[in-house]
């Protein structure tokens, strides 16, 4: 399957889909090993007035290891997502989120272990989440 049907695939992703119309249409790159995207959080993403929800930060890691898995032709799902919120993010804020495979592949071939950053226009860190994904395998939806 080639990259371009895989990020087909995810055309109505709630983070990355063109299709999704309510979602945030993040946008990724992949470029020395890493893959990258600027994203603008929007005001109507907020928890507490003015503060951005941390569930979007999470899902905006998520996807961005999603993303890397897909540019190199892994179609997978999120096992396992940790997450750590160093600081809050005023919404309007733009972020840079950042994805990379860690060093070790899991307990067997399915397995894929990510790690994932977010920071602000001043390189402060925002969040960090780390994950596992299993490779999705589509005759039996697991």
């Amino acid at each position: 399957m080639t990259t371009q049907s895989l990020t087909h695939m995810h055309r109505r992703c709630f983070v990355c889909g063109e299709d999704s119309p309510s979602g945030l249409r993040a946008r990724f790159e992949l470029a020395d090993g890493r893959i990258s995207g600027r994203f603008q959080v929007r005001e109507d993403l907020q928890s507490l007035p003015g503060v951005t929800h941390g569930g979007i930060l999470a899902a905006l890691m998520d996807a961005a290891m999603a993303q890397w898995l897909l540019q190199n032709g892994v179609v997978a799902v999120t096992a396992l997502l940790q997450t750590k919120f160093h600081r809050s993010l005023a919404t309007g804020s733009w972020i840079t989120i950042t994805a990379w495979p860690r060093p070790d592949r899991g307990e067997d071939d399915r397995q894929y272990h990510l790690k994932s950053r977010i920071v602000d226009n001043r390189q402060r860190t925002i969040a960090q989440s780390e994950a596992v994904f299993v490779r999705y395998e589509e005759s039996t939806g697991e």
